[in-house]
């Protein structure tokens, strides 16, 4: 799974996989490098997707709107 998200003409991925029986939460910045955190259970990943986007929110990062660029 993967969410969008804009600051000014910046974007920014979440991205959620499955790597053998963990889960890796990746966050690519708008210059390319990745940040991945890895998860070994279920509800760690979800603990940490709670997390994330406050974060973000908080960086002035919002979700990307549908319209087209």
């Amino acid at each position: 799974m993967v969410w969008f998200f804009e600051r000014g003409m910046e974007i920014s991925t979440l991205e959620v996989r499955r790597h053998e029986q963990q889960f890796e939460v990746a966050l690519r910045h708008p210059d390319g490098n990745e940040q991945i955190d890895v998860m070994p259970t279920p509800q760690e990943l979800l603990t940490r997707l709670a997390q994330v986007p406050g974060t973000m929110f908080a960086d002035g990062w919002r979700p990307m709107s549908n319209r087209m660029r």
